[in-house]
């Protein structure tokens, strides 16, 4: 019974760190799914004014993966 009253008042001591951690990772997920809507949108905007872009004015963007470096 010792055990279980050590664990639950180290989550109580630990609480306000864990809330904390919650609402940065809320925080983080909400203003980039903000940003990927604003990336569509925009992505639409540009489509329906270059209608026909012809093979010169045609932008191509090549993605790159990046690997970390490990020792």
């Amino acid at each position: 019974m010792k055990s279980i009253s050590n664990i639950v008042n180290k989550i109580r001591n630990l609480l306000p760190y864990f809330l904390l951690i919650a609402f940065y990772f809320f925080y983080v997920s909400h203003e980039a799914r903000k940003e990927n809507i604003f990336n569509i949108n925009s992505e639409n905007d540009n489509r329906m004014t270059n209608d026909a872009p012809s093979n010169d004015e045609q932008i191509i963007r090549i993605r790159i993966p990046v690997l970390p470096y490990n020792e």
